[in-house]
């Protein structure tokens, strides 16, 4: 059901389409894959760890230029973490242009189980990206460098 979106509602949600949007234009004039910046990861940084999420800019940026299999070898939850967040990013500009939200009204069991699926999905993936995709010695991470001065 499309409700009217109030004034306060709207100037929240500018932010965040705006963002996205930038967001996007950057990935798409920049490529992460052939020309990398710094590590954003402070789980990297912290304990040379990947997070859940490590990879994900190089795995949105290889999506952008029609490669799926060059995403997924950089995060697995690429794809999917793609297709919902241009969703939502299609839906809040639409909302924000139109001045009307969409509102849906889900059953709470079903947000719940939403809930759990999503943590079970990001351990497992967590699970992988420790076993297939650590690139780091844990020697330069700062946890790292620290032990080294104690021990």
């Amino acid at each position: 059901m499309w409700l009217p979106i109030t004034s306060e509602d709207r100037r929240n949600r500018w932010p965040f389409v705006a963002m996205g949007w930038f967001g996007l234009g950057l990935l798409v004039v920049w490529d992460p894959v052939a020309n990398p910046g710094p590590s954003l990861c402070g789980m990297r940084w912290m304990v040379a760890l990947p997070c859940p999420l490590c990879g994900m800019t190089r795995g949105v940026s290889r999506i952008i230029r029609a490669d799926p299999s060059g995403a997924t070898y950089h995060n697995p939850l690429s794809l999917p973490t793609f297709a919902v967040l241009m969703t939502l990013l299609l839906l809040w500009t639409s909302e924000v242009l139109i001045g009307r939200r969409l509102e849906m009204r889900v059953p709470r069991v079903l947000i719940w189980t939403g809930w759990m699926v999503l943590a079970m999905v990001l351990v497992a993936n967590w699970a992988y990206m420790i076993a297939y995709r650590c690139e780091d010695d844990f020697k330069w991470s700062w946890l790292g460098r620290l032990l080294g001065m104690v021990g």
